[in-house]
């Protein structure tokens, strides 16, 4: 029952994230997943990773 309530709370704290970053689902899906999440996510994360050092290298570039 406990366990339940969780995972009620999860789905809605879920749909909640997804509503608020204006995701919608991949062509062909009825519903945003998780997995597809994550895909977005890790390749915000890599793309700003590769962004940063690049500006940071540009930065240290123009102290010089």
């Amino acid at each position: 029952k406990m366990e339940e309530s969780h995972l009620e709370n999860a789905q809605k704290s879920f749909e909640t994230t997804v509503g608020y970053f204006g995701m919608k689902p991949k062509t062909g899906e009825k519903e945003v997943t998780p997995s597809y999440v994550f895909m977005v996510w890790f390749e915000f994360c890599s793309d700003f990773k590769t962004i940063w050092k690049r500006e940071s290298k540009n930065i240290s570039k123009e102290r010089k």
